[in-house]
């Protein structure tokens, strides 16, 4: 796997942009729900972790996945 990939496997690091969607998603989707407690933003992130770990970089579709299982 070449070091340029979406997400290091060996390190768990994300490339600069995919962090930048991820934070986007998580921002989104925790204002979508408005008051949201810590658990549920603890899922939010947790959510969008997995999906960007799969290799979805969009971050619309990454806050959609994540409010999809809260």
């Amino acid at each position: 796997m070449s070091r340029q990939t979406i997400h290091d496997f060996e390190t768990g690091a994300f490339e600069p942009e995919v962090v930048s969607a991820m934070l986007a998603a998580f921002n989104e989707a925790c204002g979508a729900l408005g008051r949201a407690d810590e658990p549920t933003r603890l899922r939010i992130a947790h959510a969008i972790i997995g999906f960007a770990t799969q290799g979805e970089r969009d971050a619309a579709r990454l806050r959609d996945q994540a409010l999809a299982i809260v």
